[in-house]
């Protein structure tokens, strides 16, 4: 084996052990950036509604939780509603959860993300239809991440050696 293939493949190991850590890295940090939403109101008993894991970071997050069917009857379709406001009560956006085919007595859960910024506070709800909300935008780097990643870590070999 020559030293010049001998060098590329030290220099593709060392990419990869790199690209894994930082990806770890970043991925523990991002982690520690969300807090607990802990101010919420449920504003229905029938289903009934249990918050199990609601965070946020500054500009977004997710809120985790069941449903469970105690109407007494079948329920084909049901959007779980979530209304997420500020500290001062200001409306930031709506999100919904579908909930298909929920038999008598039956416990689901859902999870629901959301891209607002500095959410505060988040009231649930039921509904039978579900508005679709375009006012996030959409993020057109969100599918080239993975291209970003090599051309980073080719960028990094170019300046390393």
């Amino acid at each position: 084996m020559n030293n010049t293939l001998k060098r590329f493949l030290q220099f593709g190991a060392i990419f990869i052990v790199l690209y894994f850590f930082l990806d770890f890295l970043t991925f523990a940090y991002i982690k520690t950036t969300y807090h607990p939403i802990e101010e919420y109101t449920i504003e229905i008993n029938s289903p009934k509604i249990e918050i199990t894991e609601a965070k946020a970071t500054y500009i977004n997050g997710y809120i985790k939780g069941n449903i469970t069917n105690n109407t007494g009857e079948d329920i084909d379709v049901l959007y779980v509603k979530v209304n997420c406001y500020s500290e001062r009560d200001n409306d930031l956006g709506t999100k919904f959860a579908k909930v298909e085919n929920l038999k008598q007595g039956e416990t689901r859960d859902f999870e629901i993300d959301f891209r607002f910024q500095e959410v505060k506070s988040f009231r649930v709800n039921v509904t039978k239809e579900a508005v679709i909300d375009t006012s996030e935008g959409t993020h057109i780097f969100d599918n080239f991440k993975g291209i970003y990643a090599i051309f980073s870590g080719l960028i990094l070999i170019h300046f390393l050696f």
